[in-house]
């Protein structure tokens, strides 16, 4: 999946199971390499829907600790970051359909409490720590 900044693939890498990971490659063997590693083991973090947006990668992956939620990868090493932890702790929020439009990111999601509803974002890092409603039809760029 190339984005306008690099050329980030998402790549299977065969071993006694198929792990499914970021990479960014030149399109050489050699210039290829793993982006980060966000839940090392056999399991992986099964990283989908893949969107860019704002010059960055956007997508839903799987650790441990969050869940299955909306992260962002700069393409470089150690910069895979989660935007939101929709549903707080290890449970799963399970972002997908992720569409970019305009200055927003919209995506499906479920917080635990309303269901699966549409959500937007800017792209910032914990756009809803404020603890205001977070779905679409209160953008969190559009308040005062």
């Amino acid at each position: 999946f190339p984005t306008r900044r690099s050329s980030d693939l998402l790549i299977p890498f065969e071993g006694m199971v198929i792990e499914i990971y970021v990479a960014r490659t030149d399109g050489s063997e050699r210039g290829t390499h793993r982006v980060d590693d966000l839940r090392p083991g056999l399991s992986g973090a099964s990283p989908s829907y893949l969107t860019e947006f704002k010059g960055s990668l956007y997508y839903a992956a799987t650790t441990d600790a969050h869940g299955t939620e909306l992260w962002r990868s700069t393409g470089e090493r150690g910069g895979a970051y989660l935007v939101e932890d929709v549903q707080h702790g290890a449970r799963s929020s399970s972002p997908r359909f992720l569409t970019a439009c305009g200055d927003r990111l919209y995506f499906a999601a479920d917080d635990g409490l309303y269901g699966e509803e549409l959500y937007a974002s800017d792209g910032a890092l914990g756009w809803r720590g404020d603890g205001d409603d977070h779905r679409a039809h209160d953008s969190p760029g559009q308040r005062e």
